[in-house]
């Protein structure tokens, strides 16, 4: 009988961590959800492999941003070195 509460008490602990797990894996997706609608509404980005080439789109055009300000300040720099001391 010993053996067989224990069996229950291990079922019972089995049982809330799996409503736990049920609880956590709602909370995620309402998390997912949320994301996904600020990915839509906001950026305009209907999946995540979409954003994903979104980003890579973002980042060639600030590293060609960056070496146009770098050439930028070369310029001035070789134009107005007295601004540079």
């Amino acid at each position: 009988m010993n053996n067989e509460i224990l069996k229950y008490d291990d079922i019972l602990k089995l049982k809330a961590k799996i409503d736990q797990g049920k609880t956590r894996l709602s909370e995620l997706k309402g998390q997912k959800d949320s994301q996904m609608e600020i990915l839509k509404n906001d950026l305009k980005c209907e999946s995540i492999p979409v954003a994903e080439k979104k980003v890579k789109e973002l980042e060639v055009s600030i590293s060609n941003t960056e070496i146009k300000i770098d050439e930028a300040c070369d310029k001035l720099r070789e134009e107005y070195p007295d601004l540079f001391l």
